[in-house]
């Protein structure tokens, strides 16, 4: 009786792994045909999968079509049309030293690291 038991929890165990990489399709399922079988499950998956490729794929195009656009402009190879965009490029000097109060605790940090 207790190797029964022990055969059926490790059954049961394999359900509920199999319970839970289902349960997302078989509420879908449920959702839409109102019943969860073998073949309803099969059809769910199928739709879903359809729907991720429908939606997904168009787009991953899209943001491949405007990072080469965008890869383009900025590099430079491809000309600006004149009278839609204006481009202002100039050299601009940036100060970057450090704030004086960061520069006090600089020192003070680099002291006590002498001590």
């Amino acid at each position: 009786m207790d190797s029964v038991r022990e055969d059926k929890l490790v059954f049961e165990k394999e359900y509920r792994k199999l319970e839970a990489e289902v349960g997302p399709i078989k509420y879908i399922a449920e959702f839409v045909y109102g019943e969860t079988d073998k073949s309803i499950l099969e059809k769910a998956v199928t739709w879903v999968i359809i729907l991720i490729i429908v939606v997904f794929d168009p787009l991953a195009v899209g943001l491949l079509i405007a990072s080469q656009y965008a890869f383009q402009r900025a590099s430079g190879n491809q000309p600006l049309e004149t009278g839609k965009v204006k481009v202002i490029r100039e050299t601009v000097e940036i100060d970057d030293t450090p704030p004086k109060d960061i520069q006090e605790l600089e020192r003070q940090v680099h002291n006590k690291m002498e001590k």
